[in-house]
């Protein structure tokens, strides 16, 4: 499909009214943090794979939760509340993860992450996680927003224009964003969505994008197993911003690359218009056909450790998307960034599907 078409699909999708919306006032200025981690239970978390806004001498620590399946992360020394999270399972099989819960433990942020094989059983995978609380309003260069959606309401949200973002249920696990002001005149930025619930194994994506000079409308799909299902659920939205918040002019140097695949048929291109394909080091990202069914991307020159990579699945039905493998680094000094493969299942069986990928590292 077209990304003309795509649009066209999303645009028609996101226009259904007459459902209440739920509505939180601008952000106010409030501390800032970031964290993120590649996470294996059956190692230590890699120092090369974890990096955040925490002092120097600190680092990532993990452990099990009360249930199987469950992994806690704790980002040390930058206890804040709100904010938002990521996962993505790191596996070459149909498994997923999502969100439990998180919040403040003492000085630290604990991530609570759950992860499942389909079509719900516990499972111990591989997975990374990004947390980021942004506060500042700013008008420069890049846009950030994300909301976080709770036992039926908004209870952590920020757009970097000031504005209100928004959500309305359109129906069973099917919920309207609208982030104000986050808009261009072009297509651009990225996008990825994490189910969040305490205790349903629950899957969520982006089911379609409506893009605007005025807004980016978003539309989230949720599932448990196959089925639509209402669960909580995390979104953030960057454009030319990495999804940790922090802007590329950062000190020490953050570099970041995303892109949309919105062609999975196609065995090797650059999506296009640009701005679904950024890169902060101007190069071009290329996806390419691997062994079929499955995606390989490659985002040159803004590899280094540490880094992360976060994948959402794009469509209508129930397929999810992940790495099947820990990505690779080549090169000497600009290095290029290798996602091999990028798998996506519909129940057991693997399937192409529309991906947003999102890298960042901070050497």
């Amino acid at each position: 499909m077209s990304l003309k078409a795509v649009l066209r699909f999303c645009a028609a999708l996101l226009l259904t009214t007459g459902f209440v919306s739920v509505t939180t006032p601008a952000q106010a200025a409030v501390p800032e943090a970031w964290g993120f981690a590649y996470v294996d239970m059956t190692a230590t978390p890699p120092v090369a794979r974890q990096a955040g806004s925490w002092p120097s001498g600190f680092g990532v620590a993990v452990g099990t939760g009360t249930s199987p399946g469950e992994v806690r992360v704790a980002f040390p020394q930058i206890a804040v509340p709100g904010g938002v999270v990521h996962v993505t399972a790191v596996s070459p099989g149909p498994e997923w993860c999502m969100v439990k819960s998180w919040g403040p433990v003492g000085p630290d942020v604990v991530v609570t992450v759950r992860c499942h094989r389909f079509p719900g059983d516990p499972a111990l995978v591989p997975f990374t996680v990004v947390f980021q609380r942004s506060g500042e309003v700013f008008s420069g260069p890049g846009m950030l927003g994300y909301v976080v959606y709770d036992d039926g309401s908004v209870t952590s949200s920020f757009n970097s224009r000031g504005s209100a973002n928004t959500v309305t249920r359109v129906s069973t696990g099917s919920w309207r964003v609208t982030l104000p002001d986050l808009g261009a005149s072009s297509p651009g930025g990225n996008i990825q969505v994490t189910a969040l619930h305490p205790g349903l194994p629950a899957r969520c994506k982006v089911g379609g994008w409506s893009p605007s000079l005025y807004a980016q409308e978003i539309n989230v799909l949720c599932f448990v197993a196959n089925t639509p299902s209402d669960t909580g659920w995390t979104l953030t939205y960057h454009h030319e911003r990495a999804i940790t918040g922090v802007p590329r002019e950062t000190t020490p140097w953050r570099q970041f690359a995303y892109t949309f695949d919105t062609n999975p048929t196609n065995p090797l291109y650059a999506p296009t218009p640009p701005g679904i394909n950024h890169n902060s080091m101007t190069a071009t990202n290329v996806i390419r056909e691997a062994t079929p069914p499955f995606r390989k991307t490659t985002f040159p020159l803004v590899g280094g450790t540490p880094d992360n990579v976060q994948v959402t699945a794009f469509g209508t039905d129930p397929a999810y998307c992940k790495p099947g493998a820990l990505w690779t680094l080549t090169g000497t000094s600009y290095l290029e960034v290798s996602i091999d493969p990028v798998i996506c299942y519909l129940a057991l069986s693997p399937t192409l599907s529309g991906s947003f990928v999102t890298y960042v590292s901070a050497p």
